[in-house]
This record gives structure tokens, C-alpha cells and sequence, in this order.
């Protein structure tokens, strides 16, 4: 073996080796430090915020194992393994399409259309069902029939997540994705210079499928990421470092503390209420217009109380839209960060 085979080989398995470092440092060893040091106030929702890091960062490995092993240290060797064999399979990609010049032109291809999709997203809809949509079962039990894709971006929102988007986590109710359209279009007006983030739906036909989701099955469920503030203005903490707005934690009254390295934000940050409540409110009027009813509400028990006490909280309360009002421990603190929405159809 050459002195150049062999430096390429040293040099697959240190990228490897960062790599693994960085996943464990942060889905494993910054949870540890949150949960020592009492930052944290629940150890096993801190955990649901690692697995979704970690799901970020070894997809497609991720898919094929259960959340519970993919949370474990048993893990680490295989996070190993996957960086190891992307970065050769990718080398071997290099070699064999320089080598051949009609796969170049097929790999070429292949990318620009990646990059295409990447800079309008919103094309993947056109591939959609033009058939009526149908949610079968429940979203804790059930299956989905001619779903449609949530657009990745409009004027003033934003699918979370571009793989997540790939991968087809994206697929609601068509009424539920006009829904959430006509009510970002009256955020445009209500909160104005506000970009608004959509979270997770179901699959394209629905069933158990996303990491760290018992339901989102049939269609009628839809995560929405909370927006936030800093020194009273809008602020965008989403990111690839918290999970893309799934890792954030904020306390009992909303706020991010700069003390969580992760996070990484001033003490000044923090939810923004009213601008939450003002999005329910439309969330509420888009639903009705589109026959459409918000069935419930999931939100961390303890920001409940200063949601309603804003201004547009109040109206929202009149209109009686019920929020879960017990949950676990892990379930609680796992929505200090989205709006969990279940949706049902108004016959």
C-alpha cells in the first residue's frame, strides 16, 4: 500500500472519528451536563430532544432502528460505522463517476436536481394526489388516503426542515393544508414581518412512522413551531444546533436561558405570547372558513397562563379551543418548544 492510499484511509476513518465526536457531544454528553447542573427540568424530555438531534444527524441509520436503541451509548459504535461508510461510498461515487463519463452526466443530473428541489422546494407538491383526501382510524391509530404535502415556504413560513421535507414527513388532510395556508396569509397581516415555522405531519399514507411520534397518523396532526423575542422584537432561533426548533428548552415562563450552550441565546429571549395566540386565532378562523375544527391543543402546562393572559390569549380562551390539560412529565416539557395541533374534519 502506497503512501497515499494509506493517508486516505487515515484520513476516512479521523473525519469519521470528529464526527462521531460531535454527535456525542451533543446528543449525549450536553444532555448529561444539562440534567448535572439542574438546567433542565425534565431528564427523560431532554432525552426526546437528544433522539431527535440524533435522528437529524444519522439519517437514513436512524429509520431503521427503534428510538430506544438510537437514544442509547450502544448506538455510538454504528454512528461510527455510517460516517465511515458515507464518507467511502461517497469517495467511491467520486472515483467511479470520473471514470465513466455518461454516469457523470447521470450524476450530474441527479444533482441538479437535487439543487433545484433545494432552492423551490414547493415543486415536490405538483407529484400530490389530485384525489379528495380521506383520514382513516385516529391519529394515535390510523392511515391516510391522498394526503397533500405542506408547502415548504410561503411568504411568511417555513417547513422546518428540508430532509425532514425529503423524507415526506410533510403530509396532511388537503383541508388542513389549506387551512394552515389561509391562516399564515392572515398572519401576514396580524403579524406582520413574522416568519412562522410548520413542524412534522404524518407520511404520505399515514401509520406510526416519525421518530419520537406515537401519533401524527391520519393526516390531523400537525406540530407548529413557537415563535420568539429578543429586547421585544421578533427573533428566529431555528437551527440545525437545536434540532431546527426541536431542541430549544425555555423555563416555566417561557424563556431561554444562555446558560444552555446549545441554545447559545441572550437571557432576554424568549416565547412570544402574543404573537403565538395571534396565530391560533387565525389557525381558528382559517379552520372554520375551510370545515374544518381545532380538536385539541398541546401545550407545556405551565406557559399556558401567560399565553392566555396576553390580549389576543384572551379572545382565544372566549372561543373555548381546549388545550390538554394533564400530561406526563416527558410529554410536558417535550412541548415547551411546538404547538402539538389535532384537527378534525366538520362533516
Amino acid at each position: 500500500m502506497n503512501f497515499k492510499s494509506l493517508f486516505i484511509q487515515r484520513s476516512q476513518l479521523l473525519i469519521a472519528g470528529i464526527l462521531t465526536f460531535l454527535f456525542v457531544l451533543l446528543t449525549k454528553l450536553l444532555p448529561l451536563y444539562l440534567t448535572s447542573q439542574h438546567i433542565i427540568y425534565d431528564e427523560e424530555a431532554i432525552g426526546i430532544k437528544a433522539g431527535k438531534m440524533s435522528a437529524l444527524l444519522t439519517w437514513p441509520l436512524s429509520d431503521l432502528l427503534s428510538v430506544h436503541f438510537v437514544n442509547s451509548y450502544y448506538f455510538i459504535p454504528f454512528v461510527f460505522l455510517h460516517y465511515w461508510l458515507l464518507i467511502v461510498v461517497l469517495k467511491q461515487i467520486h472515483l467511479f463517476f470520473k471514470q465513466r463519463k455518461i454516469y457523470r452526466w447521470i450524476f450530474g443530473g441527479i444533482i441538479l436536481v437535487f439543487i433545484i428541489l433545494r432552492i423551490n422546494p414547493n415543486l415536490l407538491c405538483a407529484l400530490d394526489s389530485n384525489e379528495p383526501s380521506r383520514s382513516i382510524g385516529t391519529s394515535g391509530n390510523g392511515s391516510l388516503q391522498h394526503g397533500r404535502r405542506m408547502l415548504f415556504r410561503g411568504n411568511n413560513f417555513q417547513y422546518f426542515n428540508f430532509l425532514s421535507y425529503l423524507k415526506g414527513n410533510c403530509f396532511v388532510h388537503e383541508k388542513v393544508k389549506q387551512s394552515l395556508i389561509d391562516a399564515y396569509m392572515i398572519c401576514e397581516t396580524t403579524c406582520p414581518g413574522i416568519t412562522f415555522y410548520t413542524g412534522e405531519g404524518s407520511m404520505r399514507r399515514g401509520g406510526p412512522y416519525i421518530f419520537n411520534h406515537r401519533t401524527h397518523q391520519n393526516g390531523l396532526s400537525v406540530d407548529l413551531l413557537l415563535n420568539y423575542k429578543k429586547n421585544n422584537e421578533p427573533y428566529d432561533p431555528v437551527g440545525l444546533l437545536n434540532a431546527y426548533g426541536y431542541g430549544l428548552d425555555t423555563d416555566e415562563k417561557g424563556k431561554v436561558n444562555k446558560s444552555k450552550p446549545i441554545n447559545r441565546y441572550a437571557d432576554d429571549t424568549q416565547l412570544d405570547f402574543e404573537t403565538n395566540a395571534r396565530f391560533l386565532l387565525a389557525l381558528d378562523d382559517a379552520c372554520r372558513k375551510n370545515g374544518v375544527r381545532i380538536r385539541i391543543v398541546i401545550l407545556k402546562t405551565a406557559l399556558k397562563p401567560f399565553l392566555f393572559a396576553t390580549p389576543s390569549g384572551k379572545k382565544l380562551q372566549d372561543r373555548h379551543i381546549r388545550f390538554a390539560h394533564t400530561l406526563t412529565p416527558m410529554l410536558n416539557q417535550a412541548h415547551d418548544d411546538h404547538f402539538h395541533v389535532d384537527f378534525e374534519i366538520v362533516q
